[in-house]
């Protein structure tokens, strides 16, 4: 997902951003502040903040998710990602999507750091490598004090 930058025409002030067909004024959402840098990688997308705020994304499918550790009367698995940028402490990082196939799977943030974190998935049944895994994490912490 690439945003692209559209200046106001009034002051020059407002910042809006747009992604896919939906705008956001930004400059509400982290007061007098903006955008100061965005760009993605093969580890996501992110936004860096004036205000010091940084925002990490990461959407994919994958094939080469297993499910197969026995975790009480449930099975899991874990994946690491490497943020796209990284954080001057700990983020805040939660799973928005982690299925596997048509399976009733959900995911959370097992442990993390100032570069990556590990995410862990849990399932009602064992699950081999092989079928589509969407994937969906989010992080927010800080870039600078």
């Amino acid at each position: 997902m690439e945003l692209e930058k559209i200046l106001g025409t009034d002051t020059g002030k407002e910042a809006f951003f747009k992604t896919d067909r939906n705008f956001i004024q930004l400059d509400t959402l982290v007061g007098l502040g903006g955008v100061i840098e965005s760009g993605s990688n093969a580890s996501g997308n992110y936004i860096k903040f004036a205000d010091g705020t940084l925002l990490c994304t990461y959407n994919a499918t994958v094939t080469d998710q297993a499910i197969t550790d026995a975790w009480g009367s449930m099975f899991t698995g874990i994946r690491t990602w490497s943020y796209p940028a990284s954080f001057i402490s700990s983020p805040s990082v939660i799973a928005s999507i982690f299925r596997w196939g048509t399976g009733a799977s959900f995911g959370s943030c097992w442990s993390n750091s100032e570069a990556a974190a590990t995410m862990r998935v849990y399932d009602i049944s064992t699950r081999a490598i092989g079928e589509f895994t969407i994937l969906g994490f989010v992080a927010i912490g800080r870039w600078k004090a």
